[in-house]
């Protein structure tokens, strides 16, 4: 088992490439961690029942690595979690029945900045063209013989996640986030579906992590769903003309009622 724990250590820390302790031993990076916590020793031997047969030093390198190990075990919960989602995320033609708008990103500094605010997912315009799929699959090989930054591989998947079929390619060319330059919608939805195909997909800095997030919260937001269905069932115009009636037709209310009570008081009078 201690073996265990010392590979999920070193496995760990070089994720988190931590600058300080570069060039040292796990060993040597375990001892500064024992060093740091042995302050703590009494507080937390007073937290088990019982006595401990071991020493000090032992019981705080027992604390660090079992700390290091719920570290790690969450990271890949994290990681577990974001995987589902790349699976089961709507496509553009899905979110909307949960409340959320795409709006072509005008101040992106980039391709890969894409953006999640209030209900609205803000991203910049791809042009499709017959070279786009070559210059794609080219930039993701890059990435993947590299084992770097997979900006590129990550913005692929999110593409096709969004995209599966052509109704989606639709919606997006309607918002002007795509522009396409290739042929049908369905030979663009074809291009991102396969993009993907014999990629690894490494959810460790996935680019886009904090946007699934934000997304998943959204969606699962009870207040979004149920909004999203009283509009879809009562009403056929839009959500935001019927707010502006409801909030005129209150204010006109609070006015007569004003009015009215104005002429009572004159009347007393």
């Amino acid at each position: 088992m201690e073996i265990h724990k010392f590979q999920y250590l070193r496995h760990l820390l070089q994720l988190q490439q931590l600058d300080a302790n570069q060039g040292a031993s796990v060993d040597e990076i375990l001892n500064n961690f024992v060093v740091d916590f042995r302050p703590m020793v009494e507080g937390a031997r007073n937290c088990y029942e019982g006595s401990l047969n071991m020493s000090p030093a032992q019981f705080v390198t027992m604390m660090v690595l079992d700390g290091l190990i719920v570290v790690e075990l969450l990271r890949k919960f994290k990681e577990w979690i974001l995987l589902l989602d790349l699976r089961f995320i709507p496509s553009a033609t899905e979110l909307p029945e949960v409340g959320i708008k795409f709006k072509k990103h005008w101040d992106g500094n980039s391709l890969f900045d894409i953006g999640f605010q209030k209900g609205r997912m803000y991203i910049p315009t791809l042009t499709v063209d017959h070279d786009t799929e070559r210059i794609v699959r080219n930039l993701i090989a890059y990435e993947q013989m590299n084992h770097g930054p997979s900006i590129v591989t990550d913005y692929a998947r999110l593409m096709d996640c969004l995209i599966s079929y052509a109704e989606d390619v639709a919606l997006l060319s309607d918002c002007r986030i795509i522009d396409n330059r290739l042929g049908t919608k369905e030979d663009v939805a074809n291009m991102f579906n396969k993009l993907n195909d014999y990629v690894y997909l490494s959810t460790v800095n996935f680019y886009y992590t904090d946007l699934f997030f934000d997304v998943h919260e959204h969606c699962n937001r009870p207040w979004n769903r149920w909004k999203v269905k009283l509009r879809q069932k009562y009403f056929q115009t839009p959500w935001d003309w019927v707010l502006t009636s409801i909030v005129a037709a209150t204010i006109l209310l609070l006015l007569t009622f004003l009015q009215t009570l104005y002429y009572v008081l004159s009347y007393n009078k």
